[in-house]
């Protein structure tokens, strides 16, 4: 059955005036602009030469031709608080290169710098879409974070990006070859992407073609990671002998919530909402290594908080290996600790999990995850359809390409959903623009509740006494909240989203 998916939202083409200060005026790349960095500059000129052009929720778009677009130099960082959309007509139409016009080398520490862009720190309300373009050959061979995108924002807020209808080719860097976010709680969306012969060359660094290391809202559907390379050494040591020093480390994707930042919070770490969905990693290969470490592809690690949800829904992790070692490579690496932690488990086919403790557990059995330890491209549920020694990548209409499988029609429905709880409550609207009902098991009568933002801190508690109730955050900033419930028998996290 080949894949599906749903699109998450539309984008509107087109410029939006802002104000006055805003040239009436496409942004066209190639044409009026040869470059998208050149467009994007030409956009910041434009709204910082009028301070009442940057008004809240403000929209640019940034329209890229069929054909290809060569960044000539590494883009600056963004410092304007707007949504920037660069629209492409196709990912099998346009496409958008480095000047270095090849991939990284892991071991060949250069200082040639691709990055297509940075945003900045200290500035919130930053967002960037990316939509309907192939990348490639983006990255950082200078031991340095990012290939594609770099975030960060020590304010904690207000960045976020949006990769939707995009393919990733022969894009690298030491840690997040596509994006790494860093020093904050960002917001960030893959949706319908295919990401394919990327490299991760860190070592002992978080590596991962998508790495987090600090919390934030981090969503995955609908994507597929195939054929990507995990180079677990230090590559800044001889490469005729190097150094394994990335044992533990997500090789294509790494999520962690934030640093220990105030021991005398309740809750002291930036937290993790991190969704994967009907995402396929299949031939992410660690290169050989003179070790037995153990290199997973998928790394979720979190502190023991009831702040932090994982959800993991219909997800094929099958053929990812290492040659020199078959099974000391794991597909995901847990945390060993999960009992305050909301998990969602469903669906999922892997061929082998690990828990990390002193020594790593290998699980056998996990509900909402069937576990099959022969690394190859079969499985009891899922054979994919192949093309010669790989799955076959089929395009689909925006010209991504999607593994496709056969087998039972559908991994849905495997194993139980596991959650922090058994609970059966309601929240609607949700998002909203403030106001929250909840409608409560009868279980759930005189519940204590904290209501915490994206900081950890605690901005309403109180006792919920009947079987309906309701948040009120009409005077609250936009933004993510968690609102925490539990009595003696029942403990249940639940986010909010305020638009």
């Amino acid at each position: 059955m080949r894949k599906t998916f749903t699109t998450l939202f539309l984008l509107s083409f087109g410029l939006f005036i802002l104000s006055s200060g805003l040239k009436a005026q496409q942004y066209d790349v190639p044409g009026t602009y040869a470059t998208v960095l050149d467009a994007c500059n030409a956009i910041e000129a434009d709204l910082t030469s009028d301070p009442a052009a940057l008004e809240p929720g403000a929209e640019v778009t940034i329209m890229v031709a069929e054909g290809t677009i060569v960044e000539l130099d590494n883009s600056a960082g963004w410092t304007v608080p707007v949504k920037v959309i660069v629209q492409g007509a196709g990912a099998d139409k346009t496409f958008i290169e480095s000047f270095r016009g090849d991939r990284i080398v892991p071991g060949e520490a250069d200082d040639l710098s691709t990055r297509f862009m940075e945003l900045t720190k200290d500035v919130e309300g930053v967002e960037v879409v990316l939509q309907d373009i192939t990348f490639r050959f983006f990255g950082r061979g200078d031991n340095d974070n990012g290939g594609l995108f770099s975030t960060s924002s020590s304010k904690g807020t207000g960045l976020k990006v949006s990769l939707i209808n995009c393919v990733f080719d022969r894009c690298g860097a030491k840690q997040g070859a596509i994006w790494h976010g860093a020093n904050g709680t960002h917001e960030f969306l893959m949706e319908n992407c295919l990401v394919i012969d990327c490299i991760a060359y860190g070592g002992s660094a978080f590596a991962g073609m998508i790495a987090v290391d600090n919390g934030g809202m981090v969503t995955i559907t609908n994507s597929t990671f195939i054929s990507n390379d995990r180079h677990p050494w230090d590559h800044r040591a001889n490469p005729d002998n190097p150094i394994d020093k990335g044992a533990g480390r997500g090789g294509v994707i790494k999520v962690q919530d934030g640093t220990l930042r105030n021991v005398e919070e309740p809750y002291p770490y930036s937290p993790l909402i991190f969704t994967l969905e009907n995402t396929a990693f299949v031939n992410n290969l660690p290169l050989p290594v003179a070790s037995d470490s153990i290199h997973p592809a998928i790394e979720i690690n979190v502190k023991d908080t009831a702040l932090c949800e994982i959800v993991l829904i219909d997800n094929i992790a099958i053929g990812n290996r290492r040659q020199s070692n078959l099974m000391r490579d794991v597909d995901m690496i847990l945390p060993n600790s999960r009992e305050f932690v909301s998990w969602d488990f469903s669906g999922n086919i892997m061929n082998s999990v690990v828990s990390r403790d002193e020594e790593y557990t290998y699980l056998e059995e996990m509900d909402g995850l069937k576990i099959n330890t022969v690394y190859t491209y079969t499985h009891p549920s899922i054979n994919f359809t192949m093309d010669g020694d790989l799955p076959m990548l089929i395009l689909d209409e925006f010209g991504i390409g999607h593994v496709e499988y056969s087998g039972d029609g559908s991994i849905s429905g495997i194993g139980d959903v596991v959650v922090s709880g058994e609970s059966d409550i309601r929240v609607y609207p949700n998002p909203s623009s403030g106001q929250f009902d909840l409608v409560l098991p009868t279980n759930m009568n005189n519940s204590r509740y904290e209501l915490f933002d994206v900081t950890g801190s605690v901005i309403k508690s109180g006792v919920f006494y009947s079987d309906h109730e309701n948040i009120d955050l009409s005077t609250a900033k936009k933004g993510i909240y968690f609102l925490r419930i539990k009595n003696d028998a029942i403990s249940k996290t639940i986010r909010l989203l305020k638009k």
